[in-house]
């Protein structure tokens, strides 16, 4: 993952900044694993920070032939993946509202 990132995370408070909260990934790269590693490691930062780990990641490989001059996707099953992801992530935090998960 870039070091920004990794360098804003840590400035973050702790735990409160991400304590309870439902988080999920998309990783995209050049390569033929689409952020695979970099997101991993998010995982594991954001699994120490107590944060709650949506379990359908996606990864975008070779992002660069992905999309088009607009920036949108080239293939249509990407779009459907991704959408998959976000309804899930909605219905998530939808079953969490008003859950009191803040660890003793």
């Amino acid at each position: 993952m870039p070091g920004v990132l990794k360098l804003f995370i840590d400035h973050l408070k702790f735990p409160e900044s991400f304590e309870a909260h439902p988080v999920c990934f998309v990783g995209h790269a050049a390569g033929m694993w689409g952020a695979l590693r970099s997101v991993e490691q998010l995982q594991a930062i954001f699994g120490y920070r107590n944060a709650l780990l949506f379990g359908k990641r996606v990864f975008v490989p070779g992002i660069g032939q992905a999309l088009n001059a607009a920036g949108q996707f080239n293939d249509t099953d990407i779009q459907e993946v991704l959408r998959d992801q976000a309804d899930g992530f909605v219905t998530l935090g939808e079953k969490l509202r008003g859950v009191a998960l803040r660890r003793a």
